[in-house]
């Protein structure tokens, strides 16, 4: 499920709006949203799953120190990849090579699926958040060359790089959430996140949209490991905040943030 979504998706996507009516990849992408939505509620594990219990004169979510740091982190990266989504595109449209975008961001999916699959691998034997920061910075070297790269195999294989560190890097993002996370918030806290990091990813596309215009779209994929080091930034500031994910996850809490970065992907 995850591959196949991160590497046809794209290459649908791009081919409905490079065609006569590019108007249907909006309403396809609207339409199988719905699909997927729909046949979702109606599988047995939605129905059947039980929440934990929360714990008496449990304090609000959004009040929680650890959670509202990765929500402050989350500022930075989604603003950052709303920038990388649409830099790419407009860089490719500018030198008149749109179809490229779709094997681009195909290379890009496959190698986050194969990141997430290692992660996941080595992960019980790490410690989340020193496992975590070594990936961060790993990741922030990674994405420091697409700014430098054009719409060929240069930003392919710096899209492929970027990925699969990222994809390691989320099954030891979601892990730390597991652990600092108060009890009883299994989608809350993933929904205050998500709300968070999404938002300020719509306002980086729009920010994206006008710095490639205007300026240049390099200037826009140099945003991406710009944000990037401000959420290590963060991170660093704040691991104090994070302490309880310093210790080997369980059995459970792996297999959580294994389902976690799943549903992202999907």
């Amino acid at each position: 499920m995850m591959s196949s979504t991160s590497v046809i998706g794209p290459v649908v996507i791009t081919a409905l709006s490079l065609s006569s009516r590019p108007a249907l990849g909006l309403g396809t992408t609207a339409a199988l949203m719905f699909i997927g939505g729909v046949a979702l509620s109606l599988t047995p594990a939605s129905r059947d799953w039980i929440p934990e219990k929360k714990e008496k004169n449990q304090q609000k979510l959004w009040r929680d120190r650890a959670i509202r740091l990765l929500m402050l982190e989350g500022c930075f990266i989604g603003f950052g990849w709303g920038v990388f989504d649409v830099a790419i595109p407009a860089f490719a449209t500018q030198e008149g090579v749109q179809h490229r975008v779709a094997w681009i961001f195909a290379t890009f999916g496959i190698a986050t699926v194969v990141g997430g699959l290692l992660g996941g691998l080595v992960s019980k034997r790490l410690a989340p958040l020193s496992a975590l920061r070594r990936a961060y910075i790993l990741w922030l070297i990674a994405c420091i060359p697409v700014a430098f790269t054009y719409p060929d195999w240069s930003m392919a294989l710096a899209g492929a790089c970027i990925g699969f560190l990222g994809g390691a890097l989320q099954v030891f993002y979601f892990e730390v959430l597991e652990a600092v996370r108060p009890k009883g918030s299994q989608t809350a806290s993933l929904g205050w996140i998500w709300s968070i990091e999404g938002s300020f990813m719509a306002l980086g596309a729009a920010v994206g949209g006008l710095v490639s215009e205007i300026f240049s779209p390099r200037i826009g994929l140099a945003m991406l490991p710009t944000m990037i080091f401000c959420g290590l930034i963060i991170l660093t500031i704040g691991r104090g905040r994070l302490s309880a994910a310093n210790d080997i996850p369980t059995d459970e809490e792996d297999l959580q943030a294994i389902k976690d970065i799943s549903n992202e992907v999907k």
